[in-house]
């Protein structure tokens, strides 16, 4: 299993997927790729959570933008005052200062001429990393067009030999992190109250196919305990599995507002990318440590990271990873001594740090005033890819990934990692 892998080196197996969309037309020397990139997703992770004026009015907006076709903006500001003008937008979006070259309270013009001003930058941004990853591929452009008022993105390309194979480095979001984890002995109470107190509420909630409310222990039925046959907890993050068709059914569980409070803040379940046996349909549930270093970026952004996002794409409860896409300086597919593709990858020297840091960490661990070797899970738009036992504390600014079926693989994420993450969702236009 991935979590008994050591690590002396990073291991990360993966594999291509889409979250975003985009049109493809086809001439006879040119393909054209059309994108937009997510308004909704741009004023979500700007305000300020749990707000029900907010949420109402970026419902009605979504709603109203698609039968008339109005400017998104403008449409907002409209929803609001329909609802209450008397409530300031900056109550909000002041999110960790973020309008704090305004006076508050301010107008709701002045707060809406603001945000399109960002989300304009966005957008270019956007189209910067997008533009990278075809160069990257070996591509080039013989036109590009950004049109910021509505948040469109062309590409014409010269004919385009594997327009497949370009959609999915164009629509992965890329976004990497790297985090600690917990042991099995550490978070499974955490399930095992939640199967308990589930008895008591499940009757609120509807049965299933998979799901027998009258039954007892409603998440064993569907989720399979990491325990040993002995009564022991397994080693690891692996907290345990469940059949593909049945996460879902997990997560409407455990998101349920009265099980969701039994967890700590610092706890983050995430379900990996494969099967926990090659050709099954079995998945496992890993336990993610927030940890310390789980924390607000500096004021000043490295290299290329749009500076509305860094600056405050996370609120004050949110969890930062320790490393992540901000600390790769380059990616490279090379190939080990049996000739299999492999990725190196170069931190910057604050990335370094980090990784000496987390590693040492994990190596040095102690649970129960017991020395244990902990892992670190590697996690690629919220899903799991592998978590490698750590044995030793690595020193240096180099990560090597390895385990990728194919050199294709090993390019297209070469190239992703190198031009960065998408910022917010970009989606089709059909």
């Amino acid at each position: 299993m991935p979590y008994r892998t050591a690590l002396r080196g990073l291991i990360i197996f993966f594999v291509l997927s889409g979250y975003c969309g985009l049109s493809l037309a086809s001439t006879k020397n040119t393909t054209r790729f059309v994108l937009t990139v997510s308004q909704e997703d741009f004023l979500r992770k700007l305000a300020r959570q749990n707000n029900q004026q907010f949420n109402q009015v970026l419902q009605n907006t979504v709603k109203a933008q698609a039968d008339n076709k109005s400017d998104f903006f403008t449409e907002f500001k409209l929803q609001w005052e329909n609802i209450d003008p008397k409530t300031s937008m900056a109550d909000v979006f002041d999110e960790e200062g973020y309008l704090k070259r305004l006076t508050s309270p301010e107008p709701n013009s002045k707060v809406i001429k603001k945000l399109r001003s960002d989300f304009d930058q966005l957008v270019k941004s956007t189209a910067q990393v997008l533009k990278s990853r075809v160069t990257k591929s070996g591509l080039t452009n013989k036109h590009i067009t950004v049109k910021t008022k509505t948040a469109t993105i062309i590409f014409d390309l010269p004919e385009v030999k594997d327009p497949i194979r370009l959609k999915k480095i164009l629509l992965n979001n890329g976004r990497l992190e790297l985090w600690g984890t917990f042991e099995v002995s550490e978070a499974l109470t955490y399930l095992v109250n939640a199967n308990a107190m589930l008895d008591s509420i499940l009757p609120q909630v509807k049965s299933t196919d998979t799901i027998n409310a009258e039954k007892k222990n409603p998440l064993w039925q569907i989720f399979y305990p990491n325990i040993k046959p002995d009564g022991h907890f397994g080693e690891g993050p692996l907290l345990g599995f469940c059949r593909g068709q049945d996460t879902s059914a997990v997560n409407r569980l455990l998101s349920h507002p009265v099980i969701a409070h039994l967890f700590p803040p610092n706890l983050k379940l995430l379900w990996g990318v494969f099967s926990i046996k090659k050709g099954s349909d079995v998945f496992g549930l890993y336990a993610i440590k927030q940890n310390k270093f789980a924390q607000l970026p500096p004021a000043t952004p490295p290299g290329n990271v749009n500076q509305t996002f860094y600056s405050l794409g996370h609120n004050l409860s949110a969890m930062v990873a320790p490393i992540a896409n901000e600390d790769i300086t380059d990616a490279v597919q090379s190939f080990d001594r049996q000739g299999n593709p492999e990725i190196q990858i170069t931190t910057n020297a604050a990335g370094a740090k980090k990784w000496e840091n987390l590693t040492d960490m994990a190596a040095n661990a102690s649970v129960d005033g017991k020395h244990v070797n902990k892992c670190i899970a590697v996690v690629i738009d919220n899903r799991v890819f592998c978590a490698p036992k750590v044995m030793d504390k690595i020193a240096g600014g180099r990560l090597l990934i390895t385990g990728l079926t194919t050199l294709e693989e090993a390019q297209d994420l070469a190239v992703i990692l190198k031009s960065g993450k998408l910022e917010v969702r970009v989606t089709l236009i059909e």
